[in-house]
C-alpha cells in the first residue's frame, strides 16, 4: 500500500493510467486515469468537512453528553454553584437585617457611640447594606406609611424623638472632637441637573430626583462622615452621608461609588458617579433625600437653585 502511495506522489501532477482487473481474469481489465493530486485534495477536502461536521455536531447538539462521565461532572459543577449562591444569599440577607437596624437606630438617634469611631459612623460588618429610610423613589403604588404626615413639610423633630447618645458626650463637644463644623445652607446642589420629580411625603416620595448623565459627578452637599455606601435592591448603588446638627443626606442610583462606609467627606467633594442603578428607577438620575433627626425634609428649601 505504502508502495502504491510513493508512486504516485512522485510527480503527483502528472496523469496516471490504472490498470483494475480481476484475479481470476474472468472479466475484461478496466483502464482509469487518475490526476494523484486531484485524488489527495479530494480525500483532504473530505477529511476537512468530516471534521468541521463534527465540531458543529458536538457544540450544537446534545451529543456532548452521551459522553461516559460527562452528565455526572455537570450536574457535580451545578450542584457546587448552588450551594455557593445560597450561602452568599443567607449572608446578604443577615447583613441587610443588621444594617437595617444600625440605620434605624441612627436616624432615631438612638445610635450608640464607640470608642474610635466618630459620632454617627457605624462599626465595621461583612455583607451588603440595607436602604436607609423610606422605600426608593419609583416604588409600586401601596399605602404609604400611617406616620407620613410626620414628614410633611416643615418636618420638625418632636420631643418624643429626643436625640440620645450613650455616652455623657454632648452633641455640641462630639461636633468639635471630630472637627466637623455645622453645615451652611442652603448648600450647593450634589448633582447639575433637571429636577424631575418633587418632595411628596403622601405618596412616600421622601426626595427629590435630578435628572443628569450618567457617570455625572455626584458631591457631598456638607462635611460629614460616610455611613451607608453599598449596593441597595430597589435604590442601587446608595451612598448616604451622616454630618453635623443631625443630618443625614442619602445619594441613590449610582453608577459608581468612590467612598466607603467610615470615609470622611468634605463638602463639594465628589463621592459618586450617577448613573441608572437599581429595579426601581425610571432613567439615569439621581435620588437625593435629606433627613434632619429622623424626620424628611425636602431637599428644595436647602439648596441653592431649587
Amino acid at each position: 500500500m505504502w508502495e502504491i502511495i510513493s508512486d504516485l506522489l512522485r510527480d503527483a501532477g502528472r496523469p496516471r493510467k490504472i490498470m483494475i482487473m480481476d484475479d481470476e481474469f474472468r472479466e475484461e481489465p478496466s483502464v482509469r486515469t487518475i490526476v494523484p493530486k486531484h485524488l489527495f485534495l479530494l480525500a483532504g477536502g473530505a477529511i476537512l468537512v468530516t471534521s468541521i461536521l463534527l465540531v458543529l455536531l458536538v457544540a450544537y447538539t446534545p451529543v456532548l453528553y452521551w459522553l461516559p462521565g460527562q452528565v455526572e461532572a455537570d450536574v457535580r459543577q451545578q450542584a457546587r454553584m448552588s450551594a455557593l449562591r445560597v450561602a452568599a444569599l443567607e449572608d446578604s440577607l443577615a447583613s441587610q437585617n443588621e444594617y437595617m437596624e444600625d440605620v434605624r437606630r441612627l436616624i432615631m438617634g438612638d445610635m450608640e457611640v464607640e470608642d474610635g469611631l466618630p459620632p454617627g459612623s457605624m462599626p465595621e460588618a461583612d455583607g451588603g447594606m440595607a436602604q436607609p429610610g423610606p422605600p426608593a423613589d419609583g416604588a409600586p403604588p401601596e399605602a404609604p406609611s400611617p406616620d407620613w404626615g410626620d414628614h410633611e413639610q416643615p418636618a420638625i423633630a418632636v420631643d418624643r424623638f429626643p436625640l440620645r447618645l450613650s455616652t455623657s458626650i454632648s452633641p455640641a463637644a462630639a461636633t468639635e472632637a471630630t472637627g466637623l463644623v455645622s453645615m451652611a445652607l442652603p448648600a450647593p446642589p450634589p448633582v447639575n441637573g433637571l429636577l424631575t420629580r418633587g418632595f411628596d411625603a403622601r405618596s412616600g416620595h421622601l426626595g427629590i430626583d435630578i435628572a443628569v448623565e450618567e457617570g455625572s459627578p455626584v458631591r457631598s452637599i456638607s462635611d460629614g462622615y460616610v455611613i451607608l455606601a453599598d449596593w441597595t435592591h430597589d435604590g442601587g448603588y446608595t451612598l448616604a452621608v451622616q454630618h453635623t446638627d443631625g443630618y443625614v443626606s442619602v445619594y441613590k442610583h449610582n453608577e459608581r461609588l468612590l467612598k466607603r462606609r467610615g470615609d470622611r467627606v468634605s463638602a463639594q467633594e465628589t463621592i459618586a458617579l450617577s448613573g441608572n442603578s437599581g429595579q426601581l428607577t425610571t432613567g439615569p438620575h439621581l435620588h437625593f433625600e435629606l433627613w434632619h433627626h429622623g424626620l424628611a425634609q425636602d431637599p428644595r428649601n436647602y439648596l441653592i437653585g431649587f
